[in-house]
């Protein structure tokens, strides 16, 4: 039954291309494959197990340090994978609904039903994957209809610039993937997910951090993130919530003993974004990209759940997150439409009182994220506090902290700013506003009971004392380890903020200019990668025409074609040529020394390309040749004209 987990998607898919009506049949089979993953988790999780199930075997052969190995296709299904499945349809499957009416009256609404159906199945390809080859296939998928979806709104400058900068980062990830995979396959530890103690090569780990950098935007590769949300706002609530950005993270949990010494790094630059992404979320007043900044912090939070030791906390966060996540953007997506498109925060204000529900909903989804206490941010958050603490990781819990008072600080802020106060906006856009309908209403509010209930619902299967992983202990540890001082200091922050946020707000407190545009500016993080990224792009430029337009083309196929053309030049002005007869078997023969038979094929082809290119045809040296090698007589001239079906023919005029 599990496969149908990979199947299902294709035939939403299909019925998205086939058109079929009504528009809400597009996440049915969605629906369906919601309920077999919820069975699939009870089994996994609950009843304990892993499945396995192979759908090709010996897909693929290939030579490594110890010998012939086969790759195959199939799903495997642990606990982590049943978690990650079951988040990653769900919110497709809401996500879906959702799109039949916020994109209802876009003519392609079938193709984007369709870009999301393809980007859900290339997801569980590589959340089911038994080895990396598999989710290497996922992964490029992934990569793929993400730029689809951001460029889906192809008229729009700003969206084509997001879509090719997040496929320029993500290509980085790729390479440092593919890189890892190299070093696995040749030094012997394989292509399959590894178990216990593994045979691993010092820069394994590197590899593995600097590709789930780039799809999990940590700092250094975050820049794709918030750009992204240029894409319509479905797009963002999947891309941010279940899919795409999550990839990284489930590679390192997949990945754990590959990683050995490169934990801390995780730890440092999982803590370093946190702080980095909250700091600048405080700046920011687009409302879609403040929740992508949130996201990129959230992230932070994940990685360093992993380069701590407790890869569950991560995964916790993980699933907890989506839900938050995925609530707080489709909200957005129903403020912006109200508005009539408008996402400046600065020209909104009053909405509580012609949004209601939203505004509910939006306070929901900004405590949860905010880690208030007993929402599900708080929960997962929470423990990962409670692990710096207790392992004496100071950086990380310090860093971890201050990223938390920023991220109640930015979701106070928004809330202030979009809902409260005295209406910023047009006059009319406010008398035209409106909430939306039942549909799309009923979707977030489902999220926004996830977003209240799961954390505390599904503690003990992550990290609890009801856990069925005995390795896994952070609940003992926060009980005995922890003062309750430090367990209190997750709500001092959050009060402090809001008390912060509430006085600046209010009283608007004088900003230190130097201070506020540098946080402004994102840390200058964008105009250091797009530095990066020109000098790049110029000394590619000049590596092009220097090496491979100029050396390599002179020493390859361009300098032999002209070599030989300089020979038939010599020899035809001065009637040689018996000798280019000569020449041409000789070069030929000396390829064949050189470079085998395909090198004198090659010496052939590329001669006759010359001719035709030139306008040497085989009958116009065959008539020379036969003249005696004197050329035309004195006082004409050689005209080459095409001749059906193709070659040259050569007429002598009068000159």
């Amino acid at each position: 039954m599990i496969t149908l987990l990979v199947f299902l998607p294709v035939l939403a898919l299909g019925l998205s291309f086939a058109r079929v009506e009504p528009r809400y049949l597009f996440g049915g089979s969605m629906g369906v494959a919601v309920g077999v993953a919820g069975l699939n988790l009870y089994e996994v999780v609950l009843c304990g197990g892993v499945k396995q199930v192979t759908l090709a075997s010996q897909f693929l052969v290939y030579p490594t340090g110890l010998g012939w190995e086969s790759v195959t296709l199939g799903v495997y299904m642990d606990a982590t994978t049943a978690h990650m499945v079951f988040i990653v349809f769900v919110i497709s499957f809401l996500v879906h609904l959702y799109s039949t009416v916020y994109m209802g009256g876009d003519p392609r609404l079938y193709l984007f039903l369709g870009y999301l159906t393809l980007f859900t199945f290339f997801m569980v390809v590589l959340l089911v994957s038994p080895n990396y080859i598999q989710l290497f296939m996922g992964w490029e998928g992934v990569g793929l209809t993400s730029y689809l979806l951001v460029n889906f709104w192809h008229t729009r400058a700003a969206a084509n610039k997001s879509a090719l900068k997040a496929l320029l980062v993500n290509r980085v990830g790729d390479f440092f993937l593919l890189y890892f995979l190299f070093v696995a396959i040749h030094y012997g530890g394989g292509i399959y997910f590894p178990e216990g103690e593994a045979l691993r090569h010092p820069a394994m780990g590197i590899f593995l951090v600097g590709a789930a950098a780039a799809k999990s935007a940590q700092l250094g590769l975050h820049t794709w993130l918030p750009d992204a949300m240029e894409g319509p706002t479905p797009v963002s609530a999947l891309i941010h919530a279940a899919t795409m950005v999550t990839a990284g993270v489930f590679l390192l949990l997949r990945s754990g003993p590959y990683l050995g010494e490169v934990r801390e790094i995780l730890l440092f630059l999982g803590a370093t974004t946190a702080v980095f992404a909250g700091s600048v979320a405080l700046f920011q007043y687009d409302l879609k990209r403040i929740i992508a900044y949130s996201t990129c912090a959230q992230l932070g939070y994940m990685v360093t759940a992993v380069g701590v030791g407790h890869p569950d906390l991560g995964l916790y966060h993980l699933v907890n997150h989506a839900y938050f996540k995925a609530l707080l953007f489709l909200l957005a997506g129903l403020v912006i439409h109200a508005l009539a498109d408008e996402q400046d925060t600065r020209r909104m204000g009053g909405l509580i009182n012609v949004l209601p529900v939203t505004y509910t909903l939006f306070g929901v989804g900004s405590l949860a994220l905010g880690g208030f206490p007993f929402l599900s941010g708080y929960y997962s958050k929470e423990n990962i506090l409670e692990v710096l603490y207790a392992t004496g990781q100071w950086y990380g819990y310090t860093a971890c902290v201050a990223a938390a008072y920023f991220t109640v600080y930015y979701s106070v802020r928004v809330v202030i700013l979009v809902f409260l106060g005295r209406p910023r906006g047009p006059k009319p856009v406010y008398l035209a506003a409106a909430e939306a309908d039942p549909l799309s209403l009923g979707v977030v509010t489902t999220l926004g009971a996830a977003a209240v209930l799961h954390g505390w619902m599904a503690r003990d299967v992550f990290v609890g004392w009801g856990t069925t992983r005995g390795w896994s202990t952070p609940g003992v540890e926060a009980e005995f380890a922890v003062p309750l001082g430090v367990k209190l200091l997750p709500l001092a922050v959050a009060v402090a903020a809001t008390l912060g946020v509430t006085l600046v707000e209010r009283y608007g407190l004088p900003r230190v200019v130097g201070i506020h545009y540098f946080f402004a500016k994102r840390w200058w993080w964008d105009f250091l990668d797009g530095s990066l990224a020109r000098r790049s792009l110029t000394q590619g430029y000049y590596l092009y025409v220097d090496l491979e337009r100029g050396l390599l083309e002179w020493v390859g196929p361009r300098g032999v074609r002209w070599g030989v053309a300089r020979v038939y030049e010599v020899t035809r002005n001065r009637g040689w040529f018996p000798l280019f007869f000569v020449l041409l078997p000789a070069g030929v023969a000396l390829a064949v020394a050189t470079a085998g038979v395909p090198g004198g094929i090659t010496v052939l082809l590329v001669s006759w390309w010359g001719w035709t290119r030139r306008g040497w045809s085989f009958g116009y040296v065959v008539t020379v040749y036969l003249r005696g090698g004197d050329g035309p007589p004195r006082g004409l001239t050689v005209e080459f004209r095409r001749s059906p079906p193709g070659g040259f023919t050569p007429l002598l005029t009068r000159g």
